[in-house]
């Protein structure tokens, strides 16, 4: 589970669209609420980042 007063990404529409997932972690469109920009990670790691988190949203809507 999240704890903090992070957002639980499993429940987050935008891994789900590679649009909107390099719009926040590439080009920092959620900056202004304190999310940082993550430019500098290189683009296929960004991917299985993405990939995971995705992973894991699948797993926890199921159940596991």
């Amino acid at each position: 589970a999240a704890a903090g007063l992070a957002p639980d990404l499993r429940a987050s529409p935008i891994p789900a669209d590679a649009g909107a997932f390099n719009a926040v972690v590439r080009d920092g469109a959620l900056v202004s609420q304190g999310m940082p920009s993550f430019a500098s990670i290189p683009e296929g790691d960004r991917g299985a980042v993405r990939q995971y988190i995705r992973t894991v949203a699948r797993e926890f809507a199921q159940g596991r």
